[in-house]
């Protein structure tokens, strides 16, 4: 984020899912039901550049799945947010395996 700021979190897991944002525990959600959007709805505060959202998804069989948005508190879509599934730097899709050991380069920790 840019900004320190409030927001809003939308988030909807099949089934439940255990949800973090940076060092506050957000929910505990324990149901059983397909993945939605926007299904729970979380204020947050977020913090002046990089914001670690952990989501565990708690799969009961079938289909899994998991749909997270941040948006303002009146939820407007929050435009000037960047994403990565690797750390402080802007996520980029590479599939690559540098050093053929089997293990992506963006989950590598030697790559």
């Amino acid at each position: 984020s840019p900004t320190a700021r409030p927001a809003r979190l939308d988030l909807g897991a099949d089934d439940g899912a255990i949800v973090w944002l940076g060092d506050q525990h957000l929910a505990d959600i324990d149901t059983c039901q397909g993945v939605g959007t926007d299904q729970f709805r979380y204020d947050v505060d977020l913090i002046e550049g990089w914001n670690l959202l952990m989501v565990k998804v708690r799969d009961r069989g079938g289909g899994w799945g998991l749909r997270a948005r941040l948006k303002t508190r009146d939820g407007d879509p929050l435009r000037d947010l960047l994403v990565s599934l690797a750390g402080p730097a802007p996520w980029r899709p590479d599939q690559s395996d540098a050093d053929a050991d089997g293990l992506g380069d963006v989950c590598d920790p030697t790559p």
